[in-house]
Order: structure tokens, then C-alpha cells, then sequence
């Protein structure tokens, strides 16, 4: 039985059938149930401990995934003082305010909304973005800026986009998690590339360096400039009361990040690499993300696969998604003195692997496609993975390949297009609009078959 339940049963047994109510007896009765009913939450929110999952690299942060053993060390050791998470996450109802520069977010705004809007096959009319944070990186000019947005009454998403010539580029489109704490984005930088952490105002993002070096952003804003390895850097969101209310490696530098040249790591390639791309290997910039290690145990993969040792073979990655415990990575791969390949390979949370491996790249290709396998990923049914070239448009799809091929709603980080692919499917069409969306023009207009076969 219930406190509410006892309650009641107290406040009637005192009274008699013959003793009349007084008026306000009931909401006196309801008052007091009240009060245990908040007494009773409150013991329960005390005695609650913090959960702990993570969605995945440098994406919206729910709760730590880094232990004193395997991470890097901490800034400081956390209070026990414990802190209400729900004032913090970000959420529909609970939307942070913008920070950074009110001429960038000014500049990028109505722009950004329409890319983003095609991006998801939306109606810019029916899209809601909301910005987060905006700044023009002066020594390049480029702007970039971090939003919500949804499409109608759909799901949120978080995005960055950045600013080019042919207007601005989604970098990276995540939905957004349920209790996200704090949002970690890579930035290029002039010399070294750049860590931003944006979480609630008054709490306190940190970075932690890998070599134990420390600093603290403030009232929810960090931004630092990332300097040597950074491949066991993580950052941090800490409540007021010293409570950790999220830990996680930092993202990777986006392509080209790292240096004004575009070299080092950052650029899609392996620290160490030395095996010289061939003529026909693709490089365009990284789309997504992917830490420098997955990517080596991608070419590691790509070595065994072609049976030579990892020091024979060099590559590039296209595009990169590390989500749920499971990785995705795309690289222009090659062997010394062979033709260069495009090669997929994944991992699960559970360390399974599985890779695809086509025959030499076509010469100035559009897209690539690469189809894993539902044998070999253990799902219901094939993937297909589209990666088009950066700066072309919207990509469209008809399974049937008898009707018009439609807009694909979600296309990753922006950069890339997931399809559910029954086994023996053929005849499905793509069409892969140029930066400007003019379906007259296309930059690839055909089967998926035809597709695959011109990776290939």
C-alpha cells in the first residue's frame, strides 16, 4: 500500500459517519499526499547512481566511458557533492542558449537552414534551427556554426556546418541522444587544430590531454587548441556541485585540420605512411570522423586482405562514422606500385570485423558504393553505403527502379547515404545532385549495379 494510500485511510478513520467535513478537509487530505509524493521522488533521486553508455566518438555525450586505468588522467578528482543532471542536458525542452559571434550566426543561418533542409529531403519552410554557437576563424575566413535543428515536428538533430565558396557544407548531422550532456566538435585550426566543448551554462567543460596536461573551459564553453598527439585526448563536463557528468575521448581533426598544408594527422591519412598514392586513388577530404587507430586497423585489414605486410600498403579515408558501439570506415586503399581500391570495413561493439574490398577506382568517379553484406555484418539486410563527392548536392533513391528515385531523409553525417538493401535486390536507381540541386544536372544519374561496378 502506497503513503498516498495511508494517508487517506489515517485522515478518514479519524472521522466519524456522524462528524460533518469540514470545507476545505479534502484538499488539506491532498496537500499532505502531495508532500509525501514529493518527499518519496526525491529519496528516490537521491539514492539513483549516474548511468554510464556512450553514443560514440566525439558525438553528444551521455555519460562516461573512460576509466582511471585505460584514459588519460584526470584535471582534478570530483567532488561526491551530487548535482541534478536534468538542468543540464539538452533536450527539446530544455534548449541551451547561443554563444560565439551574432555576425557569424547572422551570416550562416538562412543559408545553412536550406542546405540542411536538403540534406534530409525537408521543406526549408518546415525546418526549425536553432544556433549554439557561431564563430569566423580569422586567419581562414571561414565560418562555422553549430545548431539544432528538426524537420517539423520530426526528431532533433545537432550539425555543424561550415562555409565555402559554393555556400555552407554540413560537416557532420547526428540525432540527437536523450541525455546529452555535452557536445564535442574538432575545428581546423591556423597551426594545430582546435577542441570545442559546449555543454549548459554554468557548468564547466575540461580538456585533458593526453600527457595529463589539463585546462578548463567556463559556464559551458571551452575552446583549446589541441598540440602533439592527440589520439588519447578526452574532454569533460563537470556540474557545479563537482559532479562528472560526462567523460570521453575527444573527436579527430576533420581533413586538412592539423596544418594550414593539410598534413599530418587529420588529413585521412595514417601517421607514418610513406607508400606514395597511385594516379588513380581518391582524395578527397574526410568526410565523418574516425580515430587514427581505427583507421590503422582498417589498412591492417586491407594488408591481410591483399596478403602483403601493413608497411607495402598506404591509404586515405573517405569517410568515417563511429556510432553505438559500431564503426564504419570507407579509404581509398593501395598496395606500393598497385592501382588504389576502395575498401569498407567495419566493427562492431563487440570487435567482430568484416570488410569489402572492390577492384580499382574508376578515374574521376562521383560516388563511390560500396554493398556490405548481411552475412557478413550479422544484419537482416544488405547495406549500402553511397559516399559522394563533397560539395554535391542531394542524393535520391527508388528501390524499385520503376518509379522516380525520392530524396533520401537521412544521410548520415551529410557526407554519406545509408540504405537498407534486401539480399538480390537489382534495378534500384540513385541520382546524385550537383552543389547547386539542379535535378537537370546530376553528377551521377543511374542503377546502383552500374554504381557498384564503376567503383569497382
Amino acid at each position: 500500500m502506497s503513503p498516498i494510500d495511508d494517508e487517506l485511510r489515517t485522515a478518514f478513520s479519524s472521522r466519524t459517519d456522524g462528524v460533518g467535513l469540514s470545507p476545505d478537509f479534502f484538499s488539506g487530505v491532498e496537500r499532505r499526499a502531495k508532500r509525501l509524493r514529493r518527499q518519496r521522488v526525491a529519496a528516490t533521486v537521491a539514492g539513483s547512481a549516474l548511468a554510464v553508455s556512450a553514443l560514440g566518438l566525439g558525438g553528444p555525450l551521455v555519460a562516461s566511458s573512460l576509466t582511471r586505468d585505460s584514459g588519460p588522467p584526470s584535471m582534478a578528482a570530483p567532488q561526491e557533492t551530487a548535482a541534478p543532471q536534468e538542468r543540464y542536458d539538452l533536450h527539446a525542452g530544455h534548449l541551451w542558449p547561443f554563444r560565439g559571434s551574432d555576425s557569424a550566426r547572422e551570416a550562416m543561418q538562412e543559408a545553412t537552414t536550406v542546405q540542411w533542409a536538403a540534406t534530409q529531403g525537408a521543406d526549408p519552410a518546415d525546418v526549425e534551427l536553432v544556433p549554439l554557437w557561431a564563430e569566423v576563424f580569422e586567419p581562414s575566413g571561414v565560418a562555422t556554426l553549430v545548431f539544432l535543428a528538426r524537420d517539423g515536428e520530426g526528431p532533433w538533430h545537432w550539425a555543424v556546418a561550415s562555409s565555402s565558396e559554393a555556400g555552407p557544407e554540413v560537416l557532420r548531422d547526428e540525432l540527437l541522444g536523450e541525455r546529452t550532456f555535452g557536445l564535442g566538435i574538432a575545428l581546423p585550426g591556423d597551426e594545430v587544430s582546435r577542441l570545442l566543448v559546449l555543454s549548459a551554462p554554468g557548468t564547466t567543460p575540461g580538456y585533458v590531454h593526453g600527457d595529463g596536461d589539463g585546462v578548463d573551459g567556463e559556464d559551458g564553453l571551452l575552446l583549446a587548441p589541441r598540440e602533439g598527439d592527440t589520439s588519447r585526448d578526452a574532454f569533460r563536463v563537470v556540474a557545479p556541485g563537482g559532479t562528472v557528468l560526462v567523460e570521453q575521448r575527444a573527436p579527430e581533426p576533420p581533413a586538412g585540420a592539423s596544418s594550414p598544408e593539410g598534413e599530418g594527422p587529420g588529413t585521412g591519412e595514417v601517421p607514418g605512411d610513406v607508400v606514395a598514392p597511385p594516379t588513380n586513388a581518391v582524395l578527397w577530404p574526410t568526410a565523418g570522423a574516425a580515430s587514427p587507430d581505427l583507421v590503422e586497423q582498417a589498412l591492417t585489414a586491407f594488408a591481410t586482405d591483399t596478403e602483403v605486410t601493413r608497411e607495402m600498403v598506404g591509404g586515405h579515408l573517405l569517410y568515417g562514422l563511429e556510432e553505438d558501439g559500431r564503426s564504419v570506415l570507407v579509404l581509398s586503399a593501395w598496395q606500393a606500385g598497385g592501382d588504389a581500391r576502395t575498401y569498407a570495413w567495419t566493427v562492431d561493439a563487440r570487435g567482430r570485423t568484416a570488410s569489402v574490398l572492390t577492384g580499382p577506382t574508376s578515374p574521376g568517379p562521383a560516388a563511390l558504393a560500396v554493398l556490405l553484406p548481411s552475412d557478413a555484418t550479422g544484419e537482416a539486410a544488405d547495406r549500402l553505403v553511397v559516399v559522394p563527392e563533397p560539395r554535391t548536392g542531394q542524393v535520391l533513391y527508388s528501390q524499385d527502379g520503376t518509379s522516380e528515385p525520392r530524396p533520401v531523409r537521412s544521410q548520415g553525417t551529410g557526407a554519406a547515404v545509408y540504405l537498407e538493401r534486401p539480399p538480390g535486390t537489382t534495378g534500384d536507381r540513385l541520382l546524385v545532385l550537383d552543389g547547386n540541386g539542379d535535378p537537370d544536372r546530376p553528377v551521377y544519374r543511374g542503377t546502383v549495379d552500374e554504381l557498384l561496378a564503376a567503383t569497382a
